[in-house]
């Protein structure tokens, strides 16, 4: 019986040893387990962000590019459309021929021949058939 029992205390020992062991091994394994969750949820969030922030530059740079194209195009069409081809027709110019003047008279000696033939139509009214006299 002391036999049994000392075997009972030695199996004992060695199971609450095992037991132990257990417990600490379950632990490590708690606590590896949980930091790798950490590190991943991290590694998620930095991803995410790293992400975001690029996928915003491309977006912006992207609208920028567009934009400037698009600005670029819509002056390159403009000009294209104002200018005229390749031949251009030569722009006439209205020339107004003077009159030969063969005397040239005194701006008096002009306005007195306007009065004398002013003069001559009233006359020429005053005698004319149809007048009442």
């Amino acid at each position: 019986m002391n036999q049994a029992a000392s075997d009972f205390h030695h199996t004992t020992r060695q199971l609450t040893s095992a037991a132990e062991e257990a417990r600490r091994a379950i632990e490590s394994i708690r606590s590896t387990i949980s930091g790798a969750a950490e590190t991943a949820r991290r590694a998620s969030v930095d991803l995410t962000q790293t992400f975001l922030r690029e996928y915003r530059w491309s977006v912006f740079s992207v609208c920028g590019a567009a934009l400037t194209l698009g600005f670029g195009l819509g002056v390159l069409s403009h000009l294209w459309i104002d200018t005229p081809g390749q031949n251009p027709q030569p722009v006439v110019t209205p020339a107004f021929e003077q009159a030969p003047q063969t005397h040239k008279r005194s701006v008096s000696a002009v306005k007195s021949a306007q009065r004398k033939r002013v003069q001559q139509n009233a006359s020429a009214e005053a005698t004319s058939p149809g007048s009442k006299e």
